[in-house]
């Protein structure tokens, strides 16, 4: 019994020894590495009275109601993340509609820490509306409006498939929110 009493002696001894003279500090938790893909553009192929580009990266995806034929979604498989559509002749009903998408984007208000309009005016090929972004913990990170004022209302909003941090997916948000840049770049109607 005194020699297993040595020895635990001993080994808290040596033990005491070589302990580290810096207390342990707590190493941040880490985020997976994410690799993007090069930026390249093909155009929509879809029998709608409009037409952009989209990333060869994104597949498209038709609306669950075939009787809703201009409703689709961009889906971003290797991101988890989604692009919905939705579009809608607009006749006499503008301001309802663009008020519509206005509350839409604001419901995310209590949750985001702020939200920045991006205003869209191109007069040449008719283009008029805006995006906004979303910043914080929210489902939507940015939501957009198209119109040419007459006909046409296209409306879409962004989203991750699965509950994210908003710091760790902050590479891939800033990523897809470029091609939504470009979708409103290159958008022209029919």
């Amino acid at each position: 019994m005194k020699r297993a009493g040595l020895w635990l002696v001993g080994v808290a001894t040596l033990v005491g020894c070589f302990r580290s003279k810096t207390p342990p500090v707590q190493k941040p938790r880490g985020f997976p590495r994410v690799a993007l893909p090069a930026k390249s553009y093909v155009p929509l192929l879809m029998d709608c009275p409009f037409t952009f580009m989209i990333p060869v990266y994104a597949e498209v995806a038709p609306y669950r109601d075939s009787k809703k034929k201009c409703w689709f979604n961009l889906k971003f498989k290797p991101f988890k993340a989604t692009l919905h559509f939705t579009y809608a002749h607009i006749g006499r009903h503008l301001s309802s509609f663009t008020e519509d998408s206005r509350t839409l984007a604001y419901k995310h208000l209590t949750r985001s820490i702020g939200i920045r309009e991006e205003k869209i005016i191109d007069p040449v090929n008719r283009v008029y509306g805006i995006i906004y972004y979303i910043d914080g913990d929210v489902a939507s990170t940015c939501q957009f409006h198209f119109t040419d004022s007459v006909k046409h209302f296209l409306r879409g909003s962004f989203y991750f498939d699965i509950h994210t941090e908003p710091d760790s997916v902050a590479p891939v948000r800033e990523f897809l929110h470029q091609d939504v840049a470009v979708i409103a770049q290159t958008l022209r109607w029919k």
